[in-house]
């Protein structure tokens, strides 16, 4: 590889290129956990490191009785990959903090950096982009029995771009900021989610939303009536989501056409987690293609998304606000309202659990579960 040009393309000159190996002072596949169904030592798997957190809920747990060499566990400033399995091999995360009794189990391998050469929060941000999750798919991985494999000779031979250590640590200093103020935007997301749950929940459940003299309708004396939903304010109806709401199906992209990089990105139901849609991992069409496609399955912010589909149906999520050109692939619904107020009412409502449930009674299919466009889920409203 020519040192003045990298993944991303030219690079100062001064900056060099070396193997991982010549920059670390330790690297090593973890140890085979015995599981136990609880214990202070916890074992991390590759199903736990996601990008950018630790999924402690999937962590298992190691029999205390059984020894584990010290230089398993895991430091403060190690970083750690995910060396097996498709769809997760690759996958990075930087301890900036030292983590209880936690060791690295033998499908990750643990990274210590000699941090006068190499910053390893650097490090971490430099494997975690695109462009080099792409290398690493294409040149570094191995495997015989249908499972790819990243092994440690190959995470040694990884090159790694190498600015200056003053210049890697004012690097991983700005991005950990942007980092930090992106989880503090989801904190106060996920807060302003619990508002608007509790808001929804005391006006179309609890029926407690302010009379004509701004007290809790339902508890001081407002008058109930019968319904096919249970007791319901007078002069409310009830009804169905449909009534709201409309479902504009995806479009079905044909599998030749999807490419795995690209500017035009395509939203699929695995795209839909959390009550929101990743819009940074897609496949892709060409910009000819898109411009074929009729612009009713063109997505934007703000967009809600349901998954139509397979065995997580019912699933929504919202398209963050940005400003890449995006596509609806079939077997995903975007949310329509009919009347104003419609859509943020369906959001709301979907999320509560009998909301669920009644999709899932409602989804039909021999192969896999799924739902029309009907938006026929009963629900009341004013």
């Amino acid at each position: 590889m020519n040192k003045q040009t990298f993944l991303w393309g030219s690079i100062p000159s001064e900056w060099t290129i070396q193997n991982l190996n010549e920059l670390t002072t330790y690297i090593s596949r973890g140890k085979q956990p015995k599981y136990v169904d609880y214990s202070e030592i916890r074992a991390l798997n590759q199903k736990a490191i996601r990008w950018g957190f630790i999924d402690n809920s999937v962590l298992k747990y190691h029999n205390p009785e059984v020894k584990v060499d010290e230089k398993h566990f895991i430091k403060k400033g190690d970083v750690v990959i995910n060396s097996t399995g498709t769809g997760t091999v690759g996958r990075t995360y930087y301890f900036g903090y030292s983590p209880e009794q936690i060791f690295a189990d033998s499908h990750v391998t643990l990274v210590r950096t000699n941090s006068e050469v190499l910053n390893p929060q650097f490090l971490m941000y430099q494997l975690s982009t695109k462009a080099y999750q792409h290398f690493i798919e294409g040149s570094f991985l191995a495997g015989s029995t249908g499972q790819v494999e990243f092994n440690k000779s190959k995470v040694q031979q990884l090159p790694i771009l190498l600015p200056t250590i003053s210049e890697q640590n004012s690097i991983a200093n700005i991005l950990s900021s942007l980092d930090e103020k992106i989880e503090l935007n989801n904190q106060m997301n996920e807060t302003l989610e619990e508002i608007a749950e509790g808001l929804f929940k005391r006006w179309f459940v609890d029926f407690e939303f302010p009379n004509e003299e701004g007290q809790p309708y339902k508890s001081s004396g407002g008058e109930m009536v019968e319904s096919e939903l249970g007791m319901i304010p007078y002069n409310w109806k009830s009804g169905v989501l449909g009534d709201l709401i409309y479902v504009q199906n995806g479009y079905a992209f044909k599998g030749k056409d999807l490419m795995e990089h690209g500017e035009v990105g395509i939203i699929k139901i695995k795209n839909i987690s959390s009550n929101t849609v990743d819009i940074i991992n897609t496949q892709y069409i060409s910009e000819i293609l898109a411009s074929k496609v009729d612009t009713k399955f063109k997505l934007c912010g703000t967009n809600l998304l349901i998954a139509m589909t397979g065995a997580e149906v019912g699933k929504i999520g919202l398209v963050p606000l940005n400003k890449k050109e995006l596509y609806l692939n079939q077997r995903v619904g975007c949310i329509k309202e009919l009347v104003p107020g419609g859509e943020s009412y369906a959001y709301n409502y979907l999320l509560r659990p009998e909301a669920q449930e009644m999709i899932q009674a409602k989804a039909v299919g021999s192969a896999q579960p799924n739902i029309s466009g009907g938006c026929k889920i009963k629900c009341v409203n004013s």
